[in-house]
């Protein structure tokens, strides 16, 4: 008994260019473009945040060299802010992220779902129905 035993293609599968499956993947995903667009500027603004954090230390170093005291105590409040930045941007991109797939594989289930009960009765008749759904269950899930 193999691990792989019962993944076989099934009679009902499709097959589908790579262009085909991108384009109806996009389709999914039409509804949720400005959300989509916040995560892109999310990973701009945290990119930044990361990057401005060695050259406000280096900075504060050139300062304090300089004989600058006061940046003894503005460097880590500084730090301390593009850090608390850069916790809550990320946190804000992965929580849009995960509310996008979720959203997107909710979609693809139901779609999956009405397709598999616009069938006629002779396909169960070939197919089980908890066949079906355990099917649309997991490609779904596997894809999320």
């Amino acid at each position: 008994m193999s691990f792989f035993s019962g993944l076989e293609a099934e009679d009902y599968d499709r097959h589908y260019t790579d262009r085909e499956l991108i384009r109806r993947l996009a389709g999914h995903f039409r509804d949720h473009w400005g959300a989509l667009l916040a995560v892109m500027g999310l990973v701009v603004a945290i990119a930044g945040l990361g990057a401005l954090e060695p050259i406000l230390v280096g900075k504060g170093l050139d300062l304090l060299e300089r004989g600058s005291d006061s940046v003894i105590w503005l460097l880590p409040i500084a730090i301390l802010v593009v850090g608390l930045g850069w916790w809550s941007g990320n946190w804000a991109r992965r929580s849009l992220t995960v509310r996008i797939i979720g959203d997107a594989i909710r979609d693809l289930q139901t779609k999956a779902f009405e397709a598999a009960m616009r069938q006629d009765l002779s396909f169960f008749d070939r197919f089980s129905s908890g066949r079906i759904v355990s099917r649309i269950t997991s490609d779904t899930q596997d894809f999320s």
